[in-house]
């Protein structure tokens, strides 16, 4: 995903689900050898609710994902 105006998700994917009415975001990263996928956030479609979401948790993310790595 690229970064939009308030909402700097680089590196993170997106995927419509249930006939387009919900998102999923997720993020995936390595850990030596095992690639592990972080649901991010799902919510539904309407209004860019799920940007928003994970936009507000993306700084809680990126630090779970650092304790992951260590």
């Amino acid at each position: 995903m690229e970064n939009q105006a308030g909402r700097p998700l680089a590196g993170y994917r997106s995927v419509y689900v249930d006939n387009r009415s919900l998102r999923i975001i997720w993020k995936v990263t390595e850990l030596q050898v095992i690639e592990v996928a972080i649901i991010a956030g799902i919510a539904e479609r309407e209004g860019m609710l799920a940007y928003k979401l994970v936009s507000r948790r993306r700084e809680e993310l990126e630090r779970f994902i650092k304790e992951l790595v260590k």
